[in-house]
């Protein structure tokens, strides 16, 4: 029932739009036909003074528009203005909520990427102040920092000298002998307990000597196998 009357109030709606177009048209024409009288009876008069007020109060008796009180076209077109006007409006502010979040998206993600940056530089400074400390012989440092620096040292003797030398002394040149002497260097480094003397022999032994007649490794025997192990000394220890 509330369908069929909104219906039906459209159509009288529709119905008095088009009344009021249809006379408006005829009105103007009305109008266009006064002007056009008017200009032609001034060129028979062949006059070029103004319009005779004869003829001109004339015109004036015509009516040429009777407005509505409702005036149905000029709410329509009122109305199809908002209509447009608003769904512009909502358009546009879509767009900027849009734009809002993909702005907000980048800075977030730009933060992130200054944030690492940031951590990372600080991570660089960190690293060169201690590299610069650990080089400094005036710093006290404990004995675990004095043994990593050490035994950084003695890998990268051991690596850059003392591997090449035996090798080449003995002949070794094999990229198979030369992972084995690294292995083998790498195990007493790393203070495994199961490395022996006998593990230097009969290839390594020149190797083991030199080891000796530095003072850098401990041999020590068990009494119940009578095995000899190599162990490298501890820099660490308050007893060196």
């Amino acid at each position: 029932m509330i369908r069929a009357t909104n219906e039906g109030t459209l159509n009288v709606y529709i119905k008095s739009l088009e009344n009021q177009i249809e006379n408006k048209r005829y009105f103007l024409q009305q109008t266009r036909n006064a002007i056009q009288k008017l200009k032609d009876e001034k060129k028979e008069s062949k006059s070029t003074n103004e319009v005779d007020e004869a003829i001109w109060q004339e015109f004036l008796r015509k009516v040429m528009f009777f407005p509505e009180r409702s005036d149905p076209i000029g709410i329509s077109l009122a109305s199809t203005s908002l209509r447009i006007r608003n769904k512009t409006s909502r358009e546009a502010i879509e767009s900027l909520e849009i734009n809002y979040k993909n702005t907000n998206a980048y800075t977030s993600y730009f933060k992130n990427i200054n944030s690492d940056l940031e951590e990372l530089v600080n991570l660089i400074k960190q690293r060169v102040e201690s590299e610069s400390n650990e080089e400094d012989p005036n710093l006290i440092l404990l004995p675990s920092q004095k043994n990593k620096i050490l035994r950084r040292q003695l890998n990268n003797l051991i690596e850059e000298y003392i591997s090449i030398d035996l090798l080449s002394s003995q002949n070794m040149g094999s990229e198979r002998n030369s992972k084995r002497v690294k292995k083998l260097l790498s195990r007493l480094i790393n203070y495994d307990d199961s490395l022996l003397v006998s593990d230097f022999f009969p290839e390594y032994k020149d190797l083991y000597r030199l080891l000796s007649k530095t003072n850098i490794v401990d041999v020590i025997e068990q009494e119940s196998t009578g095995e000899k192990h190599i162990r490298l000394l501890d820099f660490s220890s308050i007893d060196l």
